[in-house]
């Protein structure tokens, strides 16, 4: 039983290693970009987590939910709109991925 304790907790440990969920509010987007097959927000306010590139990637364009996450995004870069919640995770590898965006 006590083998089973520590291999649970030291496969906890391993997993939470391997990525960060973050939440931040209210942010100005200074840019959105698209690089191949994968979009990029950056925002003038930085970001909470630490992400590669000072970028956070809503996913692979080949899927409908990152369109419509751009879409999203690309409305809130109208006059005064701002991201009021952005929901990500940042992997092992440093890059953070988008799961929720909501706009002013």
């Amino acid at each position: 039983m006590k083998i089973a304790a520590l291999a649970f907790g030291g496969l906890t440990a391993f997993v939470s290693m391997q990525s960060t969920a973050t939440d931040d509010y209210n942010r100005t987007i200074n840019a959105v970009g698209v690089q191949s097959t994968s979009a990029y927000v950056q925002f003038k306010e930085g970001f909470s987590g630490s992400c590669a590139f000072s970028s956070i990637y809503p996913g692979s364009l080949e899927t409908q939910a990152t369109k419509a996450m751009l879409a999203t995004l690309l409305s809130a870069r109208s006059p005064g709109g701002k991201v009021s919640h952005i929901a990500y995770t940042t992997g092992s590898d440093g890059f953070c991925t988008a799961n929720q965006v909501e706009v002013q």
